[in-house]
């Protein structure tokens, strides 16, 4: 991922960040936001800190979706087990009321 001035605009926005809070986040002031974000060069060591917040963050947020479609597939086995469950007992007692 390339780390341009929008990049860190979207990050900031999803995030709910001003660009106070994401500069004191990475240790830069406001100003060099601002720069940064109007397109001014962002100096390469500078680049690769961005770029490592923004990988993690949403690395972070994948494996929050991969829990949630985890839990719902748990949950879906375990209306299925219960309503198996449900026909087996009903099934055994029709079978002890043959016997």
């Amino acid at each position: 991922m390339e780390v341009n001035g929008l990049k860190i605009k979207e990050y900031r926005a999803k995030k709910g960040l001003t660009q106070e809070e994401f500069a004191n986040v990475i240790g830069v002031t406001t100003m060099s936001i601002r720069n940064y974000e109007s397109g001014k060069p962002i100096p390469r060591g500078r680049v690769r800190q961005i770029e490592n917040i923004i990988n993690c963050s949403e690395k972070k947020e994948a494996g929050k979706d991969d829990v949630s479609k985890l839990i719902h597939s748990v949950n879906e086995l375990t209306e299925q087990n219960g309503k198996l469950i449900t026909i087996i007992e009903h099934l055994t007692k029709n079978e002890n009321h043959v016997k």
